[in-house]
């Protein structure tokens, strides 16, 4: 076979890993049951049921006819995985699968059973769907008053999963009948499943004639690998036809360490380059597939959010190599990564060789001294002006993050007063100025307006 073809040396080192050890477990219960024996040693258990646990790899010959199996309604996180495993990493296979789950997951929407979408008059007016659609399922804090917020997308007695299929269903009809653009799509707290996420992209964004959505966000969702692989799908097809999503929010779902290949193989096919996944369990598995989609798989982000995930010592170690040949990257995030102290002085270095102009360190004790801080600003700085002024566009471009600003922005009803910039002693005062007029009277001049 063409050395083109083949899997990258980190690949080809996973998998035989992976092919070892289920043989491995194979070897030991095919053992267990011949001899008839009643107990087993500890050792064994822990191979039989380790946490590690890998599915045998599927060979060539299967994987197109894995990826026509596929049904949307059953696609499961297992199923995923397996479909985007490294012994499937092949370039001539990944352009037929990729095309084959585009065309397979067009077609899913008009099948499902439940999508049948309904009009909402009352959604004529409503702010939430004006440039920036934002649909929270978020319960209100008992402190708040209702009134205050708009009523919510599903009454709370009507919640459901019918319901919650319909408001997806309606959603997806108001998307493509919209005739403003809906440059951010926002929702949370409500599953995503496979099916759920194909009719509100598929059936929804990138059917819109004026929609030209830039970001996607979706936390709180339950998003796995199933979830996930649709999304990728979407996002690809959503560039082949010219509607591209650029920020790609997905903080707080199930994205674990079983969906680094996924990301590694598809991310490169779409057009993001900003990507958080704060807060999901990224991390302790592969260091090898994890450098892989460092290298790979995050070669044209110039954003990446992996504050509060799950990555191990071999992940760090891995991320502080690939840092340098990261060319592209220019704001990292990493709060509240566990970084051992032996370990901050090496990160430190790969800042400085690498070409970031912001990074975040909150929440990491061995990277929270006045000294460190004051030596990763100047590396920032250094950066953001260039040393020898080879890089003015980005001295010249703001500083801040985007992912950063985003995540304030949907989490700011945690803390009203530490969202913005207004002094602690700051107390509001009644006037005329019609900047304070309270929500009801926005309505109602919005409404005279139209």
């Amino acid at each position: 076979m063409d050395d083109a073809l083949q899997p990258s040396p980190f690949l080809q080192v996973s998998l035989a890993k992976q092919r070892h050890k289920h043989h491995r477990r194979r070897e030991i219960l095919k053992h267990i049951l011949k001899k008839g024996r009643t107990n087993v040693s500890e050792v064994e258990v822990k191979e039989l049921l380790g946490t590690n646990k890998t599915l045998p790899a599927i060979t060539e010959n299967d994987v197109i006819r894995s990826v026509s199996k596929v049904k949307m309604a059953d696609l499961t996180d297992d199923e995923a995985v397996r479909l985007m495993a490294p012994c499937t990493v092949y370039g001539y296979l990944i352009q037929c699968m990729v095309e084959r789950l585009v065309d397979m997951f067009c077609a899913a929407p008009q099948t499902c059973a439940w999508n049948k979408p309904e009009h909402r008059p009352e959604w004529q007016n409503d702010f939430r769907f004006l440039h920036e659609w934002w649909l929270s399922m978020r319960t209100i804090p008992y402190f708040e008053n209702p009134k205050d917020y708009y009523p919510p997308l599903i009454p709370w007695g009507n919640l459901g999963t019918g319901s919650e299929n319909q408001l997806f269903a309606d959603v997806a009809m108001k998307l493509r009948e919209t005739r403003l653009p809906a440059y951010l799509l926002h929702i949370d707290h409500i599953i995503l499943s496979p099916e759920r996420v194909s009719v509100l992209l598929f059936d929804g964004v990138f059917r819109g004639a004026f929609c030209r959505t830039e970001t996607f966000s979706a936390t709180f969702c339950s998003i796995g690998a199933a979830t996930l692989l649709v999304i990728l799908i979407a996002l690809y097809y959503g560039g082949r036809i010219g509607q591209y999503v650029q920020n790609l929010h997905l903080a707080y779902n199930w994205i674990d360490s079983s969906c680094v290949n996924m990301l590694t193989i598809l991310l490169p096919q779409t057009n993001v380059t900003r990507l958080s996944l704060r807060g999901n369990r990224f991390g302790g598995g592969d260091a090898n597939l994890f450098q892989e989609f460092l290298v790979s798989g995050c070669m044209l982000l110039e954003e990446l959010d992996i504050g509060y995930t799950s990555l191990d010592l071999q992940e760090l170690c891995a991320l502080i190599g690939s840092l340098p040949s990261m060319q592209h990257l220019r704001v990292l995030l990493m709060d509240g990564v566990n970084v051992p102290r032996k370990k901050a002085a090496g990160l430190l270095h790969a800042i400085e060789l690498s070409k970031l102009v912001r990074v975040s360190l909150k929440g990491i004790p061995a990277c929270s001294s006045d000294s460190y801080l004051d030596r990763l600003e100047a590396i920032c700085r250094s950066h953001r002006t260039g040393r020898d002024g080879a890089m003015p566009d980005w001295g010249k471009r703001e500083v801040f993050s985007f992912l950063e600003s985003f995540e304030s922005k949907t989490s700011n009803w945690l803390n009203h007063a530490a969202s913005g910039a207004l002094p602690p002693d700051y107390r509001v005062f009644t006037t005329n100025d019609p900047s304070l007029m309270e929500m009801v009277n926005e309505k109602r001049a919005f409404l005279r307006l139209c």
